[in-house]
């Protein structure tokens, strides 16, 4: 689009400034309205002793105005306008939302893989134990569920008011000690 290109809801060049005036108040006023109806809006206001910067026109004028210039179809040009500017911004939020999810996703992953490691360069740790190097694992995948949502437990429940078993799905964040009380690294 041009810079010289005129919008529809923008001033016509033939156009008066009071068919404008009125034209604007038209524009202005929300949701869809018909044209007969404002006027009787517009009447209303104006024997409420409310002035407007122009004379409001009769009725055979003002629906002449609208008509000749087109202002159902003006103002459902600048309500499409609005809303592709509100769609634009809502696609921006999204966006900017994923990057902040991607963003703490990589820093979810990266603490599991820490914890991983820290549980594998333990002082304890002499040559391969298949617990930790399992646990470690077990830490990393939970985070990474965590953050995809998936569920991180599964817990199988009675369900009293049925007669079947139920499965009650659980988003979790891994626990940080499950080791038993011996200190050894493995769960009991």
């Amino acid at each position: 689009m041009t810079k010289q290109e005129q919008q529809p809801w923008e001033q016509k060049p033939k156009e008066l400034n009071n068919h404008y005036y009125f034209f604007m108040k038209y524009l202005e006023h929300e949701g869809k309205i018909s044209i007969p109806k404002f006027y009787k809006k517009l009447k209303q206001e104006t024997e409420k002793n409310h002035e407007f910067s122009y004379k409001l026109p009769t009725w055979k004028t003002f629906e002449t105005w609208a008509y000749l210039e087109e202002w159902v179809k003006r103002k459902e040009a600048y309500q499409k306008y609005q809303n592709e500017l509100l769609l634009d911004k809502i696609q921006q939020s999204y966006l900017d939302d994923l990057e902040e999810i991607f963003s703490l996703n990589q820093s979810i992953t990266k603490e599991g893989l820490g914890k991983a490691k820290a549980i594998l360069s333990d002082d304890k740790f002499s040559g391969f134990n298949f617990e930790k190097v399992m646990k470690g694992t077990d830490i990393a995948i939970q985070n990474n569920r965590l953050v995809t949502g998936e569920p991180t437990e599964i817990i199988k429940s009675d369900n009293k008011n049925d007669n079947d078993n139920t499965l009650e799905i659980v988003l979790t964040t891994p626990k940080e000690s499950d080791e038993d009380e011996s200190g050894d690294g493995v769960k009991s």
